[in-house]
């Protein structure tokens, strides 16, 4: 496909619209600080929140060097729904969008977390991705400072995009889980203790 048609694509940021949290956090310059504004004033604001902080909808990746879209293609990396690029240097965010979102919350299960800390780490790995970025805030794709490539307009199950990589049986040590909710941390951080204890 050419880019011009890629462009065509509305799906995925109706999508993005459509499930941001009602009172995101957001701002215009990540240097003065987030605020939390009602969906309807944070959406014109560069960066947002795009996941609620009880489940994930989106995994994204911040790509600090240019051409995002090339090392994707050259790793044979899954094609993202969003690519978020910064005009000015060229780095962007890479969002992927899921079919089923991810429970974060206790009512989740401990399963699909798991899986997908593993997608995450295996693709942020595989594309060189920014290891401390956590995922809070993006850049928002709906703001007209961006460039955004609309790419995909399928949302991937965990299975879907677990097809393109290798995923670890275990995380590593210093893998970060944090982005992925509070349960991932806790139980990183208590489990040897538990295990010893019990």
């Amino acid at each position: 496909m050419v880019l011009e048609e890629l462009e065509q694509i509305p799906e995925q940021l109706s999508l993005f619209e459509d499930n941001l949290p009602h009172k995101p956090y957001c701002t215009d310059d990540k240097n003065s600080g987030l605020l939390i504004r009602p969906k309807a004033i944070a959406i014109n604001k560069k960066i947002i929140q795009p996941n609620t902080i009880s489940k994930i909808l989106w995994l994204i990746f911040d790509y600090d060097e240019t051409d995002a879209l090339g090392k994707i293609e050259a790793t044979n990396s899954p094609y993202p729904n969003l690519i978020v690029i910064n005009p000015v240097n060229g780095k962007s965010h890479i969002f992927y969008s899921l079919v089923t979102p991810v429970i974060t919350t206790d009512n989740g299960r401990w399963k699909p977390l798991d899986y997908l800390a593993k997608i995450q780490y295996a693709l942020r790995e595989k594309i060189g991705a920014d290891i401390g970025y956590s995922g809070l805030v993006s850049k928002n794709p709906l703001h007209s400072h961006w460039k955004v490539l609309q790419l995909n307009p399928k949302s991937y199950e965990l299975g879907e995009l677990a097809e393109y990589l290798e995923l670890p049986l275990k995380l590593p040590q210093k893998a970060v889980v944090e982005g992925l909710g509070r349960n991932c941390s806790i139980f990183e951080t208590v489990r040897h203790i538990a295990y010893a204890n019990v």
